[in-house]
């Protein structure tokens, strides 16, 4: 998960931890925090639709449903973006689909096999002279 992502994470986290303290936890403080936590997505959602264009967000969208950390990550640049002021006019397609490649090439893996040696097979007594 993409550190900004999880820091946001701990943060809300932590808001709610201290939000209960002392608090006894009730199905009514649940209830609230819920409540909280889908206006607080309505609103990403209405930023996300005055910052983008509709094919912009049907684009992040379909990358919501097949990789969610890129989406989030996505999501985040755009948002920080626009509250900082960066934002001239609507993102389009194009910078949508540069911005998920620059987050899809962040991800790199790395495949390493380790070949388990057997016991008798050892490179010190193979000194290839048979081979000349």
């Amino acid at each position: 998960m993409d550190p900004s992502v999880q820091a946001s994470a701990q943060a809300q986290m932590m808001e709610l931890q201290q939000q209960l303290r002392g608090q006894e936890i009730t199905q009514e403080n649940v209830a609230k925090l819920e409540q909280q936590k889908r206006a607080a997505e309505e609103m990403k959602e209405e930023m996300m639709t005055q910052i983008c264009t509709p094919e912009a967000l049907q684009r992040l969208k379909n990358v919501k449903l097949v990789k969610p950390e890129t989406y989030i990550t996505v999501e985040n640049q755009i948002l920080a973006s626009a509250r900082s002021g960066r934002l001239a006019r609507k993102i389009g397609e194009e910078t949508i689909k540069q911005m998920l490649a620059k987050a899809g090439d962040s991800k790199v893996t790395t495949v390493k096999f380790q070949r388990k040696r057997d016991p008798f097979d050892t490179d010190s007594d193979d000194n290839d002279d048979d081979l000349m």
